[in-house]
């Protein structure tokens, strides 16, 4: 499997150590944003990993490179501009997604799930909450719901002390709560330290609670799932979320 990666941070250099580890994926080219000193460089000039003499790209190059050395899937941990930039490039050669950014618009996603859907040999996974852990969390707390509608529900999300929005997870996590309890949940946002990710999810009822978290230690959590994202969209086209890779994960088991 050839991957694409375009976002070179924190959750990027994660996926190239794991790229060294996996047999049968190949990391063939990473993108950078236009103007960038990283252009023209290879992934082991700017990761710490040897081995890497794969090169990397201005964003604005990706359709002309795409039709010289296609990758099988792009790994997206950029942001919402050089998402939508990347999209059309993508669907018209072929270059399947792994959508792993946060902050879209709702006209955006809508445009991500259109594409998918409608564009032929094309697939995406739109996924903010990338992680296994994560995903379970989410099944455990919608079915709690189901069997104690009438409990108060509150989540807490704790992020590193740089991030300034609530998380895409906490309000997926709300969202499917809602779904089932027809009314609001609240969601509180902490920032403190060098927290990767954790959310709480409390269910209180007049005599007892239920705690469920999900923390993430690692980055690494984040690539990991970004790989299994990649690999199920391999046989796949149209347009999927997290949820539905998580779920064919742990069928297959």
């Amino acid at each position: 499997m050839k991957i694409a990666l375009c976002g070179l941070g924190k959750a990027g250099v994660q996926l190239v150590r794991l790229a060294t580890e996996r047999q049968g994926v190949e990391l063939s080219m990473a993108f950078c944003r236009d103007g960038s000193d990283k252009a023209g460089k290879t992934i082991s000039d700017v990761f710490p990993y040897k081995g890497f003499s794969s090169p990397i790209f201005e964003l604005k190059s990706a359709g002309e490179v795409f039709l010289s050395d296609k990758p099988d899937v792009l790994v997206d941990f950029s942001s919402p501009d050089a998402t939508m930039e990347l999209l059309p490039l993508c669907a018209a050669n072929g270059v399947k997604m792994v959508i792993c950014t946060t902050n879209f618009t709702s006209e955006e996603l809508a445009l991500l799930e259109k594409t998918a859907k409608e564009t032929q040999g094309f697939g995406l996974v739109y996924a903010p909450n990338i992680t296994l852990g994560v995903n379970v969390l989410m099944e455990l707390v919608e079915e709690t719901s189901r069997y104690l509608p009438e409990f108060d529900y509150a989540i807490t999300e704790k992020h590193h002390n740089r991030k300034e929005d609530v998380s895409a997870t906490a309000r997926k996590i709300a969202k499917r709560l809602e779904n089932v309890l027809k009314k609001p949940v609240p969601v509180n946002s902490i920032r403190v330290g060098g927290y990767v990710g954790l959310h709480e999810v409390m269910a209180v009822g007049e005599f007892e609670r239920i705690t469920l978290i999900h923390e993430s230690f690692s980055r690494q959590a984040f690539a990991n799932g970004a790989l299994l994202a990649a690999d199920y969209l391999l046989c796949r086209t149209g347009y999927f979320e997290m949820r539905d890779v998580v779920m064919d994960y742990f069928g297959k088991r």
